[in-house]
């Protein structure tokens, strides 16, 4: 970037992520293979890309269930690009132009002609995300919109575990992280930090009352996960499930 295009994309509220979040997102790793081979590397290393003809990605849809991490995804994306990040908050575009009212229809129409002025410039990557995509206009979803439309699941097995791995909170713990995950289905990666910070807190506690410190063990962050409430329900994984075989387009 030239100093001033620094100057302007700052005055926009344009960030640069700090590097590496790509490689230390934990708990998304089929999410990071699904994106990383058709979107992150052609980006990266466009001259290879172009000797194979690889055209580009412009645009991502991004959808999963509320609180999974989304918006952290696509500033770890940013990163592995080195990319500044913009993120934007754009008030009722989501929804079907059927039976909305003329602001929206308008708002609407507005943004589905933006996509296509965004993708003819090169260097830029749209990344949208939400947590609803039955809801959004069709037209969003069309291959001259978005490359790739991504269902981004909850944690599995294997990501809880890496999450409880890497939690700062339950550095120096005597617990399973195993055991942890198999006992934390539809727990997100804010859950398990509100699970982990409960059992820091408790044990802050008893070490001031009593002035002894002990490690905390499986036990107590098990008693902790009874405690926090998941936020993927059942329920919500289900509805995910059929989404994904409905609108993911790979």
């Amino acid at each position: 970037m030239t100093p001033q295009s620094v100057g302007t994309l700052s005055s926009l509220g344009t960030q640069l992520p700090p590097g590496g979040l790509w490689q230390k997102v934990a708990g998304t790793q089929n999410e990071r293979r699904l994106i990383e081979s058709p979107l992150v590397l052609p980006l990266a290393h466009p001259e290879l890309a172009a000797q194979h003809r690889v055209e580009l990605s412009r645009a991502v849809m991004l959808f999963r269930p509320p609180g999974t991490g989304k918006s952290t995804l696509a500033h770890a994306i940013a990163s592995g690009l080195g990319w500044p990040f913009l993120e934007l908050f754009p008030a009722r575009l989501a929804g079907e132009r059927g039976g909305a009212d003329a602001t929206a229809v308008g708002v609407v129409d507005e943004l589905l002609k933006a996509i296509v002025r965004f993708r003819s410039q090169d260097g830029r990557l749209l990344v949208c995300a939400t947590n609803n995509v039955p809801t959004l206009d069709p037209a969003f979803l069309r291959h001259d919109r978005f490359d790739y439309v991504l269902p981004i699941g909850p944690p599995d097995h294997t990501a809880r575990t890496a999450l409880w791995e890497s939690c700062p909170a339950r550095a120096g713990a005597r617990a399973d992280s195993a055991v942890l995950a198999s006992a934390n289905e539809g727990f997100t990666p804010a859950d398990i930090a509100r699970a982990a910070r409960t059992v820091s807190q408790a044990q802050f506690e008893r070490t001031f009352d009593t002035g002894t410190r002990t490690a905390p063990t499986t036990d107590d962050y098990l008693d902790s996960i009874r405690d926090t409430r998941a936020t993927v329900s059942a329920a919500m994984a289900q509805e995910f499930a059929q989404q994904t075989q409905k609108f993911a387009r790979i």
